[in-house]
């Protein structure tokens, strides 16, 4: 479970992320994560991966990272 553990803070991605709208952590951002990211379309019931603009809603601000780090790769191994 780790520190954050059961918290809004667990579902958030690392600072250290390397892309942060890679929401699936393939290393990649393309329709895996455009689903991830529809599928919690304006859930507010917690901070979630999807939730690229820490607002607590998942809506079009959210897809605005998405679309311009889009089908870019992660250059350097995960730690």
């Amino acid at each position: 479970m780790g520190a954050y553990g059961g918290t809004a803070e667990a579902s958030l991605a690392p600072l250290d992320w390397m892309l942060p709208a890679d929401i699936t952590n393939d290393r990649t951002v393309d329709f895996a994560d455009l689903v991830d990211m529809t599928a919690a379309w304006l859930h507010t019931d917690s901070r979630q991966p999807a939730d690229l603009t820490h607002d607590g809603i998942i809506d079009t601000a959210d897809f605005l990272p998405l679309a311009s780090q889009w089908r870019q790769q992660a250059t350097s191994p995960p730690r």
